[in-house]
Parts: structure tokens; sequence; C-alpha cells
């Protein structure tokens, strides 16, 4: 009995004085940890040390030059074909003999040279082609400017990945579209295709057969006479459109993510087929068949966003 008392008076139970068990693996998995945990904030830390880098390469590393002046002689109906890589595009009206080219390479960014940009020169009776072929960096953007005058009649094929399109004061055939970048157009008539992929369109003062798309922007059209079989869409955008409407035509508007805005004069004459998804209908005129025959079919429809449709 003695024997026994005094054993249990030897065991120690103090827990500070307790014994630690480590498996033999666990040092190593906790030091793993703290690998993982660490290599996340570097990463962040690079991340943002190029990020900062490049920009400041943008910005403090820039250069420009004058392209040469080009002028090409044209006798008939002229037609202009530009493919731009990067930058704005201006063509207004000129002289009536003669296309001018000018134009202002530039690089901007770490390691860029005047020479990653070339600009070639083509003409083919009276059609003159412009393209631009820049050398593609990471670490710095290259584009070329392009101020170009026509005559007040010619016809335009205007294709330009990244950057603005600028017309005016042209009368044709008007195909202009630009990927990344709005489409600016004043005082133009004849048939005019215009399209941005990321920008909005504005249109001023202008007469024809319209075909308008954006895909994400949106359309603003003031001072228009719409003719033929004219169509104005939008994916994400809504579109405002003031003017008048040839009896001859046919006309569709359609925006899937925003309003259409439409001002018609209070004569106007039109068949009137109007629907949205999720939307309201206002209608000024407070008929949907207006005006005297002959009276052109008119289409809005939005899936989401209202219609408006006002008396001037």
């Amino acid at each position: 009995m003695q024997t026994q008392e005094n054993e249990r008076h030897m065991i120690n139970v103090d827990p500070r004085e307790q014994a630690y068990y480590q498996p033999t693996n666990a040092r190593g998995r906790y030091r793993r940890e703290r690998q993982r945990i660490g290599i996340g904030p570097v990463w962040v830390v690079l991340t943002i040390l190029i990020i900062g880098i490049v920009f400041w390469g943008l910005v403090a590393f820039r250069q420009t030059a004058a392209l040469p002046i080009h002028t090409f002689k044209v006798a008939g109906r002229a037609r202009l074909v530009v493919s731009n890589t990067a930058g704005v595009i201006h063509i207004h009206q000129g002289k009536s003999d003669s296309i001018v080219v000018r134009g202002t390479k530039y690089t901007r960014g770490i390691g860029g040279s005047l020479d990653d940009v070339q600009v070639s020169y083509q003409q083919q009776g009276d059609t003159v082609s412009v393209t631009s072929d820049e050398t593609w960096s990471l670490m710095n953007m290259h584009g070329v400017q392009l101020d170009i005058t026509v005559p007040a009649t010619t016809d335009l094929k205007i294709d330009n990945a990244s950057g603005n399109v600028d017309i005016e004061r042209i009368n044709g055939t008007i195909e202009a579209q630009t990927e990344s970048g709005s489409v600016e157009a004043d005082h133009l008539s004849g048939t005019l295709n215009l399209s941005s992929d990321s920008g909005g369109i504005h249109l001023n003062d202008a007469s024809g057969v319209m075909m308008l798309s954006t895909v994400s922007g949106g359309i603003e059209a003031n001072h228009i006479q719409l003719q033929g079989q004219s169509r104005l869409t939008t994916t994400s955008g809504g579109i405002k459109f003031q003017g008048t409407l040839d009896p001859y035509g046919n006309y569709h508007m359609e925006a899937v993510s925003g309003g259409i805005d439409l001002t018609l004069p209070s004569n106007a004459a039109f068949k009137l087929d109007a629907s949205t998804t999720s939307g309201g209908i206002h209608n000024a005129f407070g008929t949907t068949t207006t005006g005297s025959a002959p009276q052109p079919a008119l289409t809005l429809h939005t899936t989401s966003g209202g219609i408006d449709i006002n008396e001037q």
C-alpha cells in the first residue's frame, strides 16, 4: 500500500513540465507553409514594379518624326484606302485634283525606335493606298497620326485598329471602322458604313443611306437626312437620332443594352413598329401611323432600355 502511494507522488502532472512531441514532418510542413505565404506578396510587388516601369517608360520616352508629304494627282472619281495599326486618322476636303497625305510617326516606351514604324504608299489609277506597319513590343507603343486631304467627292475605305477616325466634308461611298476608338464624322453625304468595336459613333449634318454599328459604345446622329435601307445598331450603348426620314426608305434601329431616343419633325411620315423586352415606350406622335403617303417603315427595338419618339 505504501509503495503505490509513493508511486503516485512520483508522477509529475504539471503541464508546464510535460514532454512535447512533434511529428517528424511537422517542422518541414511549417517551413513550406511559411514559404508559400511569402511567395504571394513577392509576386504582387514584382508585378506592380513591372507595371510601374512600363508606365514610366511610356510617359518618359517619346519620339516623333514628321513623315514626308506625299501628293497624288487624281483625274476621275478618287478612292482612298487606309490601313493603320494605331493612331488618329483625320480625312477632310482639299483640292479637287489631288490626295495629299501628311503624317507623324511616334514611339513611346523603353527601347522604342522610330525605325519600327513603316508607312507605305501606292497609287493605281485614281486609287491611293496608305498602309502602316508597326513592330509590337511589350515595353513600348508605336503609331502613326495621319492627316489626309481628298477631293470633295471621294470614296473612302478606312481601317484603324486602335485610334479615332475623323472625317469631314466628303461625298461618296464611305466605309470607316475602328476596333478601339471612336468615329467622328461631320458634313458627309452618300452611302455611309461606319462601325466601332469599342467606342462611339458621332455623326453630324449628314445625308444618305447609313449603316452605323457599335459593339461597346453609343451612336449619336444629329441633323441627319436618312435615306434608303438604313440601319443603326448597338450592342452596349444607346442610340440618339435627330433628323428626317426620306419617305421612300426603310429604317431599322436596335439597341441590345441601351435606349433609343428619336426626334423627328412634326410633319414626319412613318409606319412605326416599336418593341422592347425591358423598358417603356413613349410616342409623342400618339399613333403608329402618321403623315401622308408614302409612309416609310420605321422599326425600333431594344432588349434592355426605353424608347422615346419625340416630335420636333
